[in-house]
């Protein structure tokens, strides 16, 4: 097993096949016993004489018969013993189990991917996400991890549920669509489900847990700061836009729509002044350059851009 770990599940297998082997016992004869005994005697090393059992106190000579089955029970179960004890050993000596291999996909800001899970599963991963999921799918259920935003169209399996488990959450399903917004940087963690149902785990300490049940066109909202949570209807095309190539703003403020850019383009913006007035902007890009959405916000907010590479200098007036 030290040697080729890759083979430890086939020597399992193998172990507990031989285990469950039961072998069928046969009782020799007297006159079977006396041949076997003398078989073994006769071919012993000359050095060993046979003396007789001399009368004692402690010894009864019609027990003879006891002697010989203690002589060929000696030497036949050797071997026995010897593999017992080897069984022995390796059912109580630690095995290293195979662990399970892991896979990261993990997307810079600029970048999204589609993800196929070992099951079929379809994930988006968006912008500045990871996803860390099994090469295979072992056990009862099938476990993923998240950081940052990630659509899933699971595939139904009656008998192996679907979980992906965020910092402060896990959500369960069978076979469903759903978003999960769950950034490090924020406060808050969205679930948003398209089709099917979930049940989401929340947990309150290390020893209670509250379950959450959504139905279509419901969103779990969780504060991480507060722990509290709401569930209420949302938007589904805002909220999948950005599966789509669309960046859709809806009443965004200044903070929102910087980090929406940055998320998007993979670029840094160093911004010069204040906002004037609040910043309340609604607009829906898609595949747009970063110059053409800037340029058109220049029209409404009095500014000014530029852009170098991957850094942005803006400045508000």
């Amino acid at each position: 097993m030290e040697k080729y770990p890759e083979h430890i599940q086939e020597v399992l297998k193998a172990r507990e096949f031989i285990e469950r082997l039961r072998f069928k016992s046969k009782k020799l004869s007297t006159d079977q016993l006396d041949i076997l005994l003398g078989k073994i005697i006769k071919n012993e090393d000359q050095r060993i004489t046979i003396s007789p059992i001399p009368k004692s106190k402690g010894i009864n000579l019609k027990n003879l018969q006891w002697v010989k089955y203690a002589a060929i029970l000696a030497i036949v179960m050797l071997p026995a013993l010897f593999t017992e004890t080897r069984f022995f050993s390796l059912k109580t000596e630690k095995i290293p189990l195979a662990t399970t291999e892991w896979r990261t996909i993990e997307n810079p800001r600029g970048r999204k991917s589609k993800v196929i899970l070992p099951d079929g599963t379809a994930v988006n991963l968006n912008y500045e996400s990871q996803l860390k999921y099994p090469v295979a799918f072992e056990g009862s259920s099938r476990k993923v991890e998240l950081i940052g935003e990630a659509f899933f169209e699971v595939v139904h399996n009656d008998t192996l549920p679907f979980i992906v488990k965020t910092n402060d959450i896990e959500i369960q399903v069978l076979g469903t669509s759903f978003n999960i917004n769950s950034f490090e940087i924020e406060d808050v963690t969205n679930v948003s489900l398209v089709s099917g149902k979930v049940r989401i785990k929340k947990y309150k300490d290390t020893s209670e847990q509250e379950l959450i049940y959504l139905s279509p066109g419901q969103e779990l909202i969780y504060n991480k700061n507060t722990l509290e949570t709401r569930v209420e209807k949302f938007d589904v095309q805002r909220t999948l836009a950005w599966k789509d190539g669309i960046i859709l703003f809806k009443d965004a403020g200044f903070e929102e729509l910087i980090t929406q850019l940055e998320r998007w383009y993979g670029v840094d913006f160093q911004v010069h002044g204040k906002p004037s007035k609040t910043w309340m902007i609604n607009g829906r890009y898609q595949n747009e350059r970063l110059e053409d959405i800037l340029a058109s916000l220049n029209f409404v907010y009095d500014l000014e851009y530029d852009i170098q590479g991957k850094n942005i200098t803006l400045k508000l007036k």
